[in-house]
């Protein structure tokens, strides 16, 4: 998981913790100081498959709107992508 709320990070930590022990799954949260110098290890181990990064959706630019609202609900199960084109 990348970014949350505290809400959020604090329920990955508990419930998270839980799911994972049931149903084998690696769950944990990683925390990265801000930074663009920061963040090469992260996108190295991204790039390498070492950290899986769950996408719970894709929206278009056009549906910034809905993706917020899905976002806000707190209740995505992976991060919300919004995608702008160069067309």
């Amino acid at each position: 998981m990348v970014g949350g709320t505290l809400r959020t990070m604090l329920r990955m930590l508990t419930v998270g913790t839980l799911l994972g022990a049931v149903t084998g799954a690696r769950l944990g949260v990683l925390f990265v100081r801000e930074g663009p110098e920061h963040f090469t290890a992260l996108a190295e181990q991204c790039a390498a498959g070492e950290i899986r990064i769950s996408i719970d959706r894709v929206f278009d630019l056009a549906e910034v709107a809905e993706a917020l609202t899905l976002h806000g609900t707190g209740k995505a199960l992976g991060k919300v992508v919004v995608t702008v084109s160069n067309g």
